[in-house]
């Protein structure tokens, strides 16, 4: 998966923004507009659960776990 920007470019992982956003909006969160914080804050809301969620289903993990007790 790749980590997009709020207006839809591609960015690196550990950025917020892309650098044209970070040159109309600057870099400090505390300088954004409240419409801009709720979409950076959701974009890593589904970036935090797409590296992080379980890539095994409950059941098939119940059966993977039950093979090897």
């Amino acid at each position: 998966m790749r980590k997009m920007c709020v207006c839809g470019k591609s960015i690196k992982y550990n950025s917020s923004l892309c650098h044209e956003c970070q040159q109309i909006y600057g870099i400090k969160v505390s300088e954004w507009p409240e419409w801009l914080k709720w979409l950076v804050a959701d974009v890593k809301r589904e970036w935090d659960h797409e590296r992080y969620r379980d890539d095994l289903p409950y059941d098939d993990l119940t059966d993977f776990v039950e093979a090897y007790v």
